[in-house]
């Protein structure tokens, strides 16, 4: 019984895209429009993965394992000392943040509406906006 490219595709493990790819490279034969042969084709494929993987020097192979080790080794280092901070944490405080700037810039007019209600000079008015911007802003700058 023949398999459609489908069926081939999830027997192996990858799509029928690959697929269609691995048989205009050559590396799997459809026989026909029937489809394809279930053995042939997956003894193709595994001849395949055999030659790539064989390809791969093993000196390579080890060195890249050994610098990859080395690059993840130095970052946990450093997220060790406190030089990396894990996202979450970065969103949590930028969160927290953005919630004081803007409770604190919301509760300006409520703390000021009664006083520029009476006020009628606009320097005075002015002055006491400044004051209490600049006084929410340094609360925030800590």
């Amino acid at each position: 019984m023949a398999w459609s490219s489908k069926q081939l595709a999830s027997a192996l493990g990858v799509t029928s895209r690959r697929i269609n790819q691995l048989v205009v490279d050559g590396i799997v034969t459809r026989p026909g429009k029937a489809g394809f042969d279930p053995e042939t084709a997956v003894q193709q494929y595994l001849a395949f993965v055999d030659r790539r993987v064989a390809s791969i020097p093993l000196k390579d192979a080890r060195e890249r394992k050994l610098s990859a080790d080395a690059a993840l080794s130095e970052l946990k280092l450093e997220v060790e000392r406190g030089r990396f901070v894990a996202v979450d944490d970065v969103k949590k405080a930028a969160f927290g943040t953005a919630h004081r700037v803007r409770d604190s810039i919301l509760n300006i007019p409520d703390r000021v509406a009664p006083i520029l209600a009476a006020e009628m000079d606009a320097g005075k008015v002015h002055a006491v906006l400044m004051y209490e911007l600049r006084q929410a802003l340094e609360h925030l700058a800590g």
